[in-house]
């Protein structure tokens, strides 16, 4: 184990070092390999209702082929917004409830300036792995239907400076509440419970997919991918904080890309 886990009063298995006995202190080691639960069952099945309540609240409003959206773009981030900093209480709730921290999710590990410049390298890498995957994935399934690709514009990108300054704070806010939920708190979830990492790393990013099926199969296939691809950034980094900044630059692009 490298210096951070020594400290921490489990193992990377989430028991305590003196035996195979659960450890009675709750806090996980601060990196996504851990297998400790993060959370209560009970409470994980809570957040994902939660889930599921908004994405099928999404899609039933969602508009159809040719038809323009009920709610203008402004009001849309803003539920948005709403939806993501409820959803990021919620994590929190959990977190608490078994005494962890959202540095020691996050788990930002370096220092000094040379550290924000390894971060960022980082996250530079995530984001490029990231394109190359859908872009992989768009061509090996053929998911390339222009019709569904324009109503997704239409509905999300912005227009003019007013909502291009709500999308920007909707792409942070996606950025950081996102990696929390998904790869912070859901990962470590499934990990825990399936004792695999594979089987966490691909429920969190099945997850995070479905909860964009609002915007179409297609769509939350890709983003599936997405997910993957974050997942697999928070356990090789042994940190959030690249996946953090690599989504929220993501989304950035995606919504100025779409506005052309």
């Amino acid at each position: 184990m490298n210096g951070s886990d020594q400290q921490s009063p489990l193992d990377d298995g989430g028991l305590a070092a003196d035996g195979g006995s659960p450890a009675r202190s709750t806090t996980p080691p601060a990196h996504p390999r851990s297998v400790a639960a993060v959370a209560p069952a009970w409470h994980t099945a809570f957040l994902l209702a939660y889930l599921a309540g908004f994405t099928w609240l999404s899609a039933s409003s969602a508009p159809g082929e040719g038809s323009v959206p009920s709610a203008s773009r402004p009001v849309i981030y803003l539920t948005v917004l709403a939806f993501q900093w409820i959803l990021f209480g919620i994590a929190t709730w959990g977190f608490r409830l078994r005494g962890v921290s959202i540095g020691a999710i996050l788990s930002y590990r370096w220092k000094g300036w040379n550290g924000v410049w390894r971060c960022s390298l980082l996250a530079a890498a995530c984001w490029i792995a990231t394109f190359m995957g859908v872009a992989t994935a768009i061509d090996a399934t053929g998911m390339r239907d222009p019709a569904q690709v324009r109503r997704v514009v239409e509905m999300i990108a912005p227009r003019g400076p007013l909502e291009l300054a709500i999308w920007t704070s909707v792409a942070v806010t996606a950025g950081f509440v996102e990696e929390i939920v998904f790869r912070g708190y859901l990962q470590r979830q499934f990990t825990a419970w399936t004792r695999n990492h594979l089987a966490g790393i691909a429920l969190s990013a099945f997850v995070f997919g479905a909860g964009h099926l609002y915007q179409g199969v297609a769509s939350a296939a890709l983003i599936m991918v997405v997910g993957l691809c974050f997942s697999l950034s928070a356990y090789a980094t042994r940190s959030l904080v690249p996946g953090v900044i690599a989504h929220a630059w993501e989304d950035l692009i995606s919504g100025i890309a779409g506005r052309g």
